[in-house]
């Protein structure tokens, strides 16, 4: 993950001060949440922030403003996952003032472990076709860990105070390039590619590639650059 996105208080509260209202309070009743398109069952309704840590519990609650907002987050599946990372955090001795004071894979290890002691560490399956259309079948993380790493990648990114176009993931509508409004995914990112002379390299590619053709194609062409990057 990117080293330019640095913690700092200040920051921090600029952050924070965006949470305005519904997404202010210590209860989120999604039932009246200002989405629109949830629809929440009746057991995962409800999300309590009740994090022992102020500003961790500021940051959970950015994540899960900007996800639902967003629309990457359509349904309330997530509440319970999210509600896990707060015990986990809250059962720790002493607690940092952000997610960022330790680099998502230790904070993996530990998240990891917490998991596995209560019997809940489970990997699961993503199966998909490859480029020769065979059907092929890939190991993932568990969705809590899944919750936790897209909690440390969004903090990362709204941390990074370099320009749009010099920053590990890009917000395509933030940069005016046109998108599908029916697809949630409006980003593009490049921590993907591993090598960080790569990286540059395929952020000036992109640059020029973004005004001539589709935020799809671009996503194509900077996978296939990881792919490359693999292969090094």
């Amino acid at each position: 993950m990117s080293s330019n996105a640095v913690w700092n208080r200040a920051t921090q509260v600029k952050l924070l001060a965006e949470l305005q209202g519904f997404w202010a309070e210590d209860l989120w009743d999604m039932h009246h949440s200002p989405v629109k398109g949830l629809s929440p069952s009746a057991r995962q309704r409800r999300l309590h922030f009740r994090c022992k840590s102020p500003t961790l519990n500021g940051e959970l609650k950015y994540l899960c403003w900007k996800k639902f907002y967003s629309g990457e987050w359509r349904s309330t599946q997530e509440i319970s996952r999210v509600h896990r990372m707060i015990h986990w955090l809250n059962c720790m001795p002493t607690l940092p003032s952000s997610l960022l004071e330790k680099d998502f894979s230790a904070w993996r290890d530990l998240y990891r472990t917490y998991l596995t002691g209560l019997g809940q560490y489970k990997r699961g399956t993503t199966s998909r076709m490859d480029s020769e259309q065979r059907p092929r079948v890939t190991g993932r993380d568990c969705s809590f860990v899944s919750t936790l790493r897209q909690a440390c990648i969004l903090l990362r990114h709204a941390y990074d105070l370099r320009p749009n176009r010099e920053k590990d993931i890009w917000d395509l509508k933030r940069m005016g390039v046109s998108t599908n409004l029916s697809q949630s995914n409006v980003k593009l990112s490049f921590l993907v590619i591993k090598q960080e002379w790569l990286r540059a390299a395929a952020k000036s590619y992109l640059s020029y590639c973004l005004p001539l053709y589709s935020a799809s194609t671009c996503r194509t062409r900077v996978q296939s650059i990881a792919c490359f990057s693999k292969a090094e």
